[in-house]
């Protein structure tokens, strides 16, 4: 997974131990999916908490569900 808005993505490095052992780690960014209001329209994509902090988007409304009107006889 990575930002669509920013390009972050997996990461990998190598993390060494005292005895100068080594092995791969891989760091992953903290995404969410969220609905993004782009041009009028309402899309669903993979957004990184950085840009959600940033403000550097532009978070859609919830959608409205309809109810049907209930009647009391």
């Amino acid at each position: 997974m990575h930002c669509q808005i920013c390009g972050k993505g997996t990461m990998q490095r190598n993390s060494v131990s005292h005895a100068k052992n080594t092995f791969v780690r891989y760091a992953k960014p903290n995404v969410k999916r969220m609905r993004l209001n782009t041009g009028g329209r309402n899309l669903l994509t993979w957004v990184c908490t950085k840009c959600l902090k940033r403000g550097n988007i532009v978070v859609a409304l919830p959608r409205r569900i309809t109810r049907p009107a209930t009647t009391t006889a």
